[in-house]
């Protein structure tokens, strides 16, 4: 038997085996790397089509709060229309003493609402 010669083949063989190992291991990291890359392709193209659903949904909400603030708005206005016609004519109505006092309420009255309008409009708009 010729040992140097059998260990120099062992040799050469367990190099192979190596290099076959690792060149297989390289096949599958780029394998790997390849199915997590469309994996995440996906995943982006998913995230993407949720945001634009939620964008839209977002924008059409924003619009109906709006027509609601509008229509709630108009709906004040003329209830307070209405008020003022009922106020009126009851201060008609009043003796001279209390006619004054009525008045003065609502002028207060009046001012106040301006004011809590103004600041309801005024943090509305800072949202």
């Amino acid at each position: 038997m010729d040992l140097p010669r059998l260990a120099k083949d062992s040799f050469y063989v367990t190099v192979g085996f190596g290099l076959l190992a690792f060149n297989r291991a390289q096949v599958a990291r780029q394998d790997l790397q390849k199915a997590l890359d469309a994996q995440l392709g996906d995943a982006r193209t998913n995230v993407e089509r949720l945001s634009g659903t939620v964008d839209e949904r977002l924008k059409v909400l924003e619009e109906r709060l709006e027509a609601l603030s509008e229509q709630l708005e108009s709906a004040y206005d003329t209830l307070e229309e209405r008020v003022e016609k009922v106020l009126d004519e009851v201060e008609g109505r009043m003796p001279e003493s209390a006619r004054e006092l009525l008045h003065s309420a609502r002028s207060a009255a009046k001012e106040a609402s301006g004011t809590l309008r103004e600041l309801v409009n005024r943090e509305g708009r800072a949202a």
